[in-house]
């Protein structure tokens, strides 16, 4: 039976929570896809005028 992603998600935290090993390659993991994504969202949105709206806070004016 496959996992679906974000529960194979909670099983690397769980790990990298205690395991300073897990938690170093995770943490290099992490900064490498968001060095690697980071020009491609800049160009979608300098061409769209759209952002990304994950992580932001919710706000009375932006409602989700």
């Amino acid at each position: 039976m496959a996992l679906a992603p974000a529960v194979l998600g909670l099983e690397f935290a769980a790990r990298a929570a205690r395991d300073e090993h897990i938690r170093a390659a995770l943490t290099a993991m992490r900064r490498a896809q968001r060095e690697a994504t980071a020009p491609s969202i800049a160009e979608v949105t300098e061409r769209t005028g759209v952002s990304p709206t994950i992580g932001r806070r919710k706000s009375a004016d932006h409602p989700r």
